[in-house]
């Protein structure tokens, strides 16, 4: 039953995140963005690609790469916290397990 309803709300909030995407041959500005998925997180992501595409004499893949290493290089402390946490509750369920077997 869990798992059915972990699939079911990744289904649906897989779709309403694709829902607000679409293809606009306009540029990317803070007039042109509507929405709050715009103005928080494509604007600010498309001005840092611009702005690497600028430094790195305009390549364009090589910016998009660059901009997904710091990205990650500012993510991983979530990333271990998340490991660490993962790490913790196998522990202790590990611990759990043993106690039950020995009574």
């Amino acid at each position: 039953m869990k798992k059915n309803f972990s699939l079911l709300l990744f289904l649906v909030l897989t779709i309403g995140l694709l829902s607000g995407c679409s293809i606009s041959t306009e540029p990317i500005t803070a007039a042109t963005a509507t929405g709050l998925w715009d103005k928080l997180f494509v604007l600010p992501l498309a001005n840092f690609i611009t702005f690497l595409y600028n430094i790195l004499n305009n390549n364009l893949g090589l910016s998009i790469i660059l901009a997904t290493a710091i990205v990650r290089l500012v993510l991983i402390p979530l990333y271990l916290k998340s490991i660490n946490h993962g790490d913790a509750r196998n522990s202790a369920r590990d611990g759990e397990n043993e106690k039950e077997i020995r009574t």
